[in-house]
């Protein structure tokens, strides 16, 4: 994330980098996942990857066009420059690449977390996180779909009380992200809705805070 931050901050002096974090609360229509090499080492405060390969993959998506032009010439200011880390470490992107858009046109999908699903309770100002362990996991999900959509012109209450969310091999995963410990869930599910909320959630993420890099989908079978 700090790397597009970059990118938007030296791109067009910075107005998108602006408009897209302004400090408020509203949702950004992106998501993104990384993902890393075999034998790397989670530990406290660090993620040690393995000498034998140092490279890591993120994945952005977005429905919205004006955004997915925007990072991608984001991106490509910071191509090929390297971005100091901590403890002596440096970031360099070395290669952007576009991936074909997938067709859906069916009402079934079965999926792939490529970042963890995570869904926030609505319980007053604390933040509070759920996970597929707790039995209403599917309840709160919709619930959560629809405050989000509760604007959308294109995404109808119906739509969203006919979504359905199956898990078949999925578990609870705590993630840190700034410090604080959240409650997700990783791995493999059937979901079923309309084929125009199915799009989106594969476009722009399932779940909560899709774009601190949470809910980025993978299709696996659709029908």
């Amino acid at each position: 994330m700090s790397q597009l931050k970059t990118g938007l901050t030296d791109y067009s002096g910075g107005e998108f980098f602006r408009k897209l974090y302004d400090g408020s609360a509203k949702a950004k229509p992106l998501c993104f996942a990384v993902g890393f090499p075999r034998g790397i080492r989670f530990e406290k405060d660090r993620i040690v990857l393995p000498e034998r390969s140092n490279q890591v993959y993120i994945t952005y998506s977005t429905g919205d066009m004006e955004t997915g032009i925007l990072l991608y010439n984001a991106l490509k200011r910071v191509k090929g420059k390297s971005r100091p880390l901590a403890n002596g470490n440096e970031m360099t992107l070395k290669r952007l690449y576009m991936p074909p858009e997938a067709c859906i046109s069916g009402t079934q999908m079965l999926v792939k977390t490529l970042s963890p699903i995570c869904v926030r309770l609505r319980d007053g100002g604390q933040k509070q996180y759920c996970s597929v362990e707790r039995p209403d996991f599917e309840e709160k999900l919709r619930e959560q779909l629809m405050r989000r959509f509760q604007n959308s012109n294109s995404i109808t209450d119906e739509m969203l009380k006919t979504f359905h969310f199956l898990p078949i091999q999925m578990k609870k995963t705590v993630v840190l992200h700034f410090g604080q410990k959240i409650e997700c869930s990783i791995g493999t599910a059937a979901i079923s809705g309309a084929p125009e909320l199915l799009f989106e959630l594969y476009e722009n993420g399932l779940g909560s805070r899709c774009s601190n890099g949470f809910g980025l989908l993978q299709i696996l079978q659709q029908r």
